[in-house]
């Protein structure tokens, strides 16, 4: 798999979310939408996890059992086929978060002593994780509460 360097994703993710906020203004609605959430999300965890050093499989199960989580409480349950779905879209993401995280990851693979500065910012990242997640699940859960 080819490497990308970490600038790349930094611009990719600026670009997206910037061009994403332009168009909702234009078509006056929330400045960010559940993609540009979603693609947060993605973003934050590839790079908080970036840090970690373990053998690649396991970032694969991780990624996978927490879009596994994550597809079924959005996505809603139909039949037995939902998780056919679920299963696949989620191998799809972890593939994808893995991509990002071994982009970041490539920063770190010489040896370097760990400054307070970056311990700080992985302590952000992994608050703005969390926070966009919450936010992202607060929006869906509104969305689908009962109309009384």
């Amino acid at each position: 798999m080819k490497k990308v360097s970490p600038k790349f994703w930094t611009y990719f993710l600026i670009i997206y979310v910037g061009v994403g906020i332009i168009v909702n203004l234009l078509h006056h609605q929330a400045a960010i939408q559940d993609t540009q959430y979603g693609m947060l999300g993605i973003f934050a965890l590839a790079y908080v996890t970036s840090y970690l050093r373990m053998p690649r499989f396991n970032f694969y199960v991780i990624y996978f059992v927490l879009w596994m989580v994550i597809l079924r409480q959005i996505g809603g349950y139909r039949d037995w086929t939902s998780w056919i779905i679920f299963a696949f879209m989620s191998a799809v993401m972890a593939w994808v978060t893995d991509w990002i995280r071994s982009g970041y990851a490539q920063r770190y693979d010489q040896p370097k002593k760990k400054k307070v500065l970056q311990y700080l910012l992985l302590v952000i990242d992994f608050y703005l994780l969390l926070m966009t997640d919450f936010l992202f699940i607060i929006r869906i859960k509104k969305r689908t509460s009962p109309v009384r």
